[in-house]
Parts: C-alpha cells; sequence; structure tokens
C-alpha cells in the first residue's frame, strides 16, 4: 500500500507542477517579479538561465498558500536551483531584497487583482493529503515494522551462534515471511541494527584496550617508583656506615 500511494503521489504532483508551471498566473507572477529585481542568481551572481525559486518548497505547501507568494521568491541559475530544489528551505536574501519584497506586496497583488487572479493557489490534485483507508494502512505497516524491529534487536542483542550474523540468519530465525511486509525495509532494517552492534562491540573493545594499557603504564610506573625507593634506600645505608667508620676513627 506504502508503494501504490508514493506513486499515486508521485503522479498527482507531477500533473500539479505541470499545470501550475503553465498557469497565466505563475507567468503574471514571474513578469512582476522580474520587473521589480534583477535576474542575477543570488548564489553565485551569474545572469545566465535563470530560474525563480521558491524558498518554501511547493511540496511542503500541499494547500498552495505561498506558492504564487513574492516574499517567497528568489532568483537562482539551474545549478543553483538544482541544488536547492526540494531539499529545504535556503534563503540567500539579504535585508535589501527582503524589504524590497514586502514594501512592494501591495502592488504585486494589486496587478493580480486587475488580471482576475488571486495569489493564493488552489491545487486541483491532491498530493499531500491521504484517505482514512491510506492512513490506517500506513499505521498498521508502521506497528508492524516497529514490531519487527524490536524482535530483530532482541535476536541480534542476543546472537551467540558460530555462523557470522547475517540478514538470512535473522530471517530464517524470526521465520519472517516475504509476502508480509516488503522484503527490503526489513533488510535494511536489519543490516542497520548490525551494524549498530558492530559498532557497540569495536567501541567497547578500544575501551577495554585503552584500560589495559593504562593499567599497564600504571605497573610499570609502580615498578620504576619501587626501584628508584629501594636505591635510595641503598644509598642511605652506604652513607651512614661511612660516617660510622669515620666516627670510630677519631
Amino acid at each position: 500500500m506504502v508503494d501504490e500511494y508514493d506513486k499515486c503521489r508521485r503522479d498527482a504532483w507531477t500533473k500539479e507542477s505541470k499545470r501550475f508551471l503553465n498557469s497565466s498566473q505563475w507567468k503574471l507572477a514571474k513578469r512582476e517579479f522580474y520587473a521589480l529585481f534583477d535576474k542575477v542568481c543570488l548564489a553565485c551572481g551569474s545572469s545566465e538561465n535563470i530560474h525563480l525559486d521558491h524558498i518554501q518548497p511547493r511540496a511542503r505547501d500541499g494547500k498552495g498558500y505561498r506558492w504564487l507568494d513574492i516574499t517567497n521568491f528568489q532568483p537562482l541559475c539551474a545549478n543553483c536551483n538544482c541544488v536547492v530544489k526540494g531539499t529545504k528551505n535556503t534563503d540567500y536574501r539579504d535585508y535589501e531584497f527582503k524589504y524590497k519584497a514586502l514594501d512592494n506586496k501591495n502592488l504585486y497583488e494589486r496587478a493580480f487583482v486587475y488580471a482576475g487572479y488571486s495569489t493564493k493557489w488552489k491545487p486541483h490534485y491532491k498530493f499531500n493529503v491521504r484517505s482514512e483507508e491510506e492512513e490506517k494502512n500506513r499505521r498498521e505497516l508502521r506497528d508492524e515494522r516497529t514490531r519487527l524491529n524490536r524482535e530483530i534487536r532482541v535476536f541480534v542483542d542476543s546472537y551467540n551462534g558460530t555462523t557470522n550474523l547475517n540478514k538470512d540468519v535473522v530471517i530464517e530465525a524470526l521465520g519472517i515471511q516475504k509476502n508480509v511486509i516488503n522484503i527490503s525495509c526489513i533488510v535494511g532494517m536489519i543490516r542497520k541494527i548490525i551494524k549498530q552492534k558492530n559498532a557497540t562491540d569495536k567501541q567497547q573493545k578500544q575501551q577495554q584496550k585503552q584500560q589495559q594499557k593504562q593499567q599497564q603504564k600504571q605497573q610499570h610506573k609502580n615498578i620504576k617508583i619501587k626501584k628508584a625507593c629501594k636505591q635510595i634506600q641503598r644509598k642511605e645505608k652506604i652513607q651512614t656506615k661511612i660516617s660510622y667508620k669515620k666516627k670510630r676513627k677519631i
């Protein structure tokens, strides 16, 4: 169900993005924006192949509140836009740029009103809204994954077999069926848990080695201190004997 949902979501997103990019509202927004600002990339400073980037990505604004907001735009070249695309809110604007966008927001919205449009985009395809059945199936899958995660962790922590710990050993021991859940998710989960266990084992071994080294160093120091004390005692005895002989001669 998760794969089918992701596929439907991707199809809805492609349809909605095509509808938005080919709309007259988006063309009007670009025209009004470039009438106020220069076509120069804010990240690298180039003036070739400039795109109008959304600071808050459209994919994270499913209701379209800021798709046509002038305070959410920044000019970027194609290379910089590919780096930033859909990742996070990366803002390259300075204070003057932001202030100018806020100052001219009323003029920008007035141009939309004169053209008979609204500055709020209304998406037709719901690409980030789930139905009740989809949400229920998603919860069931999530609960099943958490249960399997706990079982795998308990088995990996308590494993004392002769063979090396692999994904096949865990799947056979727990009796996981390939039809119950996506097997690739389980394999990734098992590998991650085994890596964590190996990392903790390495840390414990390194700590034990460091403790052994510190103990050996302390033992060597104690031996040296004992030897030095013995040498001092011998010198003191020799000096006392020599002084006693001199007094006796006198």
